[in-house]
């Protein structure tokens, strides 16, 4: 089985300076993508719970291989620029860019709980959905402008892929209707 988690954010700014230093424009774009490679087993009960009430529980729980891809860029640009004395005055800084990546094993697991009612021909039904992944990447910005080799418990002193896990849950309803 293949998972995915993809996290892209793009911020664009602009700074607007007076009329000798004019504006700059800040853009700031990263993408944080994790695939998850692995297998799972899974169960699924259905009991009647009478006059047409069924309870449907259906749940899995894998072991994945955890691939993360990071890339960061950020760039300051010219923006409206003034014209000085008849000569265009623009301000251009730096671009970084950053690629991290990081591996590792995790578990995935669902659980679904589903009620459904009978009424004829149609069926009307409502259900919970939860998910847990015991590894989700969390960034980890760098705090710090100390310099290299200096070590401040609590302060993140590198940018890096941190570990975390995440949790979802979906709530719905639906109404089977046959066609025939």
């Amino acid at each position: 089985a293949i998972r995915g988690l993809n996290q892209d954010t793009a911020l664009r700014s602009s700074l607007t300076g007076d009329d000798v230093a004019g504006s700059v424009d800040l853009n700031y774009d990263e993408q944080l993508d994790t695939y998850y490679y692995g297998a799972f087993v899974g169960v699924v009960g259905r009991t009647q719970m009478g006059a047409g009430l069924s309870l449907t529980l259906d749940g899995e729980v894998g072991l994945y291989y955890a691939n993360t891809d990071y890339q960061g860029r950020s760039s300051t640009g010219p923006g409206s620029v003034p014209v000085v004395s008849g000569a265009v005055a623009s301000v251009v800084g730096p671009s970084q860019t950053l690629s991290l990546d990081k591996q590792k094993a995790a578990v995935v697991a669902r659980l679904k709980a589903e009620l459904e009612q009978d009424f004829g021909p149609m069926r009307v039904a409502v259900f919970a959905l939860g998910e847990w992944y015991s590894y989700a990447p969390e960034m980890k910005y760098n705090e710090s402008d100390i310099g290299v080799g200096h070590i401040v418990p609590g302060i993140d002193n590198e940018t890096r892929i941190a570990n975390g896990d995440a949790w979802s849950a979906t709530f719905g309803g639906k109404i089977i209707v046959p066609l025939n």
